[in-house]
Parts: C-alpha cells; structure tokens; sequence
C-alpha cells in the first residue's frame, strides 16, 4: 500500500466504495496507525462543510480555530472532543446548494494509516 488512509467506519463502505474497491481482508485495524479523528457527511468533512477545530475557506486558506483541538496532523486527537463538534455540528450546520436544504448525517470518523505512510508522515512532520 503506496498511500492507504482509510475510514474507520465500515457504514462507510457503502457510502464511498471507492475506498474499498480492493480491500485486503486480511489486513486488520492494529496493522495500522491512528491519526486522529475526522468529522464527516455524506460529502464533505466538517473541516469544509462544518464546524472544526480547523478550517478552510474558498481560496484554501487554512484557519485554525482552535489549536488544542488539534494534534500534529490537523485532526481531532481524541473521541470526546470529536463528540463535542459532532453534537455541534449536528446542532448548528445546515448545507445549502441552490437554495436547496441537504440532508447531512454527521459522523465521527477514525483516520489510519498503513505502516509504511506513517513513516513517511513522521518524516515529513520532523
């Protein structure tokens, strides 16, 4: 696996099947490292579509909202914390496209990563 950094959740799998197109299935999840957690709709993160402890904007300017939400690689470093923006986001976040009101589903979404992109992460955030 050149560049594996998968979701956690296998609801997911129907969702984004380009995930899981050939999956290994002898692979298991302490095969990998965890990197932190993501807050997800059906089609965004809450990075872009939401409320995060980062955030971008339309030019790709990258605000940090809130730095002790954050761990070394931009993600929410444990699951109550993610909880806490997953019930605001739940609470607070409507996504509009053409004034037309979307259904979201806001999910909790543990990142990993294999081995092999771990270390190359860990070179590249030394």
């Amino acid at each position: 696996m050149l560049f594996n950094i998968f979701l956690s959740i296998l609801d997911y799998k129907h969702e984004f099947k380009l995930f899981y197109d050939n999956w290994d299935y002898a692979l298991n999840l302490e095969d990998f490292f965890f990197l932190g957690w993501d807050i997800c709709n059906k089609r965004d993160s809450a990075m872009i579509d939401g409320l995060f402890p980062i955030s971008l904007d339309i030019d790709n300017n990258i605000y940090i909202n809130n730095k002790s939400d954050i761990n070394k690689w931009g993600l929410i470093p444990n699951l109550a914390t993610c909880n806490k923006y997953l019930k605001e986001n739940k609470k607070m976040v409507s996504i509009y496209v053409n004034g037309e009101k979307l259904k979201t589903n806001w999910r909790p979404v543990a990142i990993y990563c294999d081995r092999f992109t771990f270390s190359k992460l860990e070179l590249l955030n030394s």
